[in-house]
């Protein structure tokens, strides 16, 4: 009877996640992170809860529907009522500040129900903000445990950085910490250091569901690489094309497919690249933006998969979840030896992998993949290997389970 008693305590465990940036459940790489780490807990017992508190989805493409339902045992809700961004100025800003304080009262209204285990702020720390100092100080109030989410360089790191920003720390009113990347880490236990402050650090890579991800017959003519474009990194894109200059000299059938609706790429012609360099007619594909079931079909055919990461501090910083969404396809990974990759990327074993900053050799690179496409599968199947290893999500739920439910209050 005890032990039956003392797991049904443990089954009231509730933690509270307030994202700020990206919708839930569906979206890109945060959400798919988030949304992972979430659903590791429910499976160790916990009651999650997740807090949207902007509006996350832009006509014509509306992938969350629903402001408050459940996924995989995860309860979310949007705290603004709705999930569709409206286009007046006045309207967003009104919704934006609803959004805040209903996330507010909902925390308040769940701590007073059932105390909250710990509030966990997932994209709090890349940018200060009013609404972040609000979450903290009302857990500091309300004495629940905070935990930060850092994957990416915090606010005090970036190079155009205010002087506030420098001087107030990202870690001040929390009491633990998930990194991505061994720089992440060594920062927080820096910057912990020098301010005297105690905080409990878990370093959670890139985390990928294998499941979700099924292999295909694989097609080798005419090649075809794939880039999933994000906006916020023009810098890649610009990189890609220009490699793929070296590849479309040695196979001019080669095809590069763009997924996403990158900036760059709007407005531009379909045979001239980012450079100005005339292509042929059709190797550019500007895929756009494609569904969840989309985007793995398009993994599972391509030749190789393409992500290029740079030796600066916002590479070395960050994991990209999209190389494990890559491995976990079971094709040709092309990327660079930066940060967290050389942990667990070897070239020409589980992946294809050079030294960052030469499009030049990153297309050399690209073409090693393609030209022996029996090899490349072999690798490709290595590296889901690594992803079924080292970055399934149930591996880490035991330890994810222990981080939160081990956070001290704020006042104790």
């Amino acid at each position: 009877m005890v032990l039956n008693y003392a797991a049904a305590v443990e089954q009231k465990k509730h933690i509270i996640c307030i994202v700020r940036t990206f919708g839930f459940p569906n979206g890109m790489a945060a959400t798919q992170r988030l949304r992972l780490m979430m659903r590791a807990l429910v499976e160790q017992g916990a009651d999650v809860t997740v807090l949207v508190m902007w509006v996350s989805e832009q006509p014509p493409v509306i992938e969350n529907t629903q402001t408050r339902g459940e996924w995989h045992g995860v309860r979310f809700e949007y705290t603004t009522g709705t999930t569709i961004r409206p286009r007046n100025f006045f309207a967003r800003r009104w919704i934006e500040l609803h959004g805040i304080v209903g996330a507010l009262r909902r925390v308040i209204q769940f701590q007073r129900a059932c105390p909250i285990t710990c509030l966990y702020l997932y994209d709090a720390v890349m940018r200060m903000t009013i609404a972040h100092w609000l979450f903290v100080l009302m857990a500091r109030w309300l004495r629940i445990p905070v935990a930060v989410e850092l994957n990416e360089r915090p606010w005090s790191m970036r190079e155009n950085a205010t002087r506030i920003e420098r001087a107030i720390s990202p870690l001040r009113g929390v009491q633990g910490v998930i990194v991505i990347s061994d720089l992440l880490r060594e920062w927080v236990e820096f910057e912990s250091a020098r301010r005297r402050l105690t905080v409990s650090v878990i370093q959670l890579p890139i985390l990928v569901d294998t499941n979700e991800f099924t292999q295909s017959a694989t097609r080798y003519e005419p090649p075809m690489v794939l880039y999933a474009a994000s906006p916020t990194y023009d810098e890649s894109l610009r990189f890609i094309l220009d490699a793929m200059a070296q590849v479309w000299q040695a196979v001019p059938q080669c095809r590069l497919v763009i997924t996403g609706n990158h900036p760059i790429l709007r407005g531009k012609s379909e045979t001239t690249g980012a450079t100005g360099q005339l292509v042929a007619p059709g190797l550019i594909e500007q895929a756009g933006y494609l569904t969840r079931p989309e985007l793995l079909e398009r993994y599972a055919r391509a030749s190789a998969l393409l992500i290029p990461l740079f030796n600066d501090v916002r590479s070395r910083a960050r994991f990209p979840t999209k190389l494990g969404e890559y491995l976990a396809a079971g094709r040709p990974v092309i990327t660079n030896r930066v940060g967290e990759v050389a942990r667990y990327l070897k070239d020409r074993i589980n992946a294809f992998v050079c030294e960052p900053g030469d499009a030049r050799l990153y297309g050399q690179t690209i073409l090693k993949a393609i030209q022996n496409p029996v090899r490349a599968n072999q690798i490709g199947l290595a590296g889901r290997m690594v992803a079924e290893q080292s970055f399934h999500y149930g591996r880490y739920a035991p330890e994810l389970k222990r981080f939160f439910y081990s956070l001290k209050r704020a006042d104790a």
